[in-house]
């Protein structure tokens, strides 16, 4: 990004376009998604200040979060009809792109809609819980989240120890009963989130 003249503008160029993607997010969700979770690590520009009470507006733009809450269901999670387990191609699947970014993306939902500055995504989940946004399904999704890295990780660590590339895919095969219970749950738990978000926000009736 920082390689990117667009993106090299003053603090108050930052503040209108934060604030004309919450006002128009048809023109740039997107964007809105990805610079909204910037975390200022070096240097005197007093980012935080300046552009949190900003973010902090989309609190209350319910035309803003549906969008990015009809944005946060297009990955869904491998469970079939019957909420078993369903591995895509070679009966693999993607623990980041369906489980973990699905989480990423609901986080962020529910940090917005409840004004909270926190940009990690566990930190969001315990936050929008805490502050009665999510209830006890925030909760649960943070230990859903916390157990996919888990077996994300252990997976990556094998594949390294292995002298392969790590990646985020897995073999369902591969899993023990155990493991492919406690992902099932994992799953119906981030799909019955899913499914309360696309109510919550009537996601099915915008265009």
């Amino acid at each position: 990004m920082a390689t990117n003249p667009a993106w090299r503008v003053t603090c108050r160029a930052w503040r209108d376009r934060f604030g004309r993607w919450i006002d128009e997010p048809e023109e740039a969700l997107l964007e809105a998604a990805i610079f909204f979770d910037f975390r200022q690590v070096h240097g005197e520009l007093d980012a935080e200040d300046a552009l949190r009470p900003v973010i902090r507006g989309a609190a209350g733009n319910r035309r803003f979060l549906g969008r990015l809450a009809r944005a946060a269901l297009r990955r869904r999670p491998p469970l079939s009809f019957l909420r078993h387990l369903r591995g895509g191609r070679r009966g693999r699947i993607d623990l980041k792109a369906q489980g973990t970014a699905p989480i990423v993306d609901l986080a962020r939902l529910l940090a917005l809609e409840a004004g909270s500055a926190e940009t990690a995504t566990v930190a969001r989940l315990r936050s929008a819980a805490a502050g009665g946004a999510a209830g006890a399904a925030a909760t649960d999704l943070v230990a859903a989240f916390e157990y996919l890295q888990e077996v994300r990780l252990r997976h990556q660590a094998r594949a390294l120890r292995a002298g392969a590339a790590p990646d985020d895919v897995v073999a369902v095969a591969d899993l023990t009963a155990l493991q492919r219970r406690w992902l099932k749950d994992a799953f119906h738990l981030l799909h019955s989130y899913q499914e309360s978000v696309r109510i919550a926000f009537r996601t099915d009736l915008i265009a």
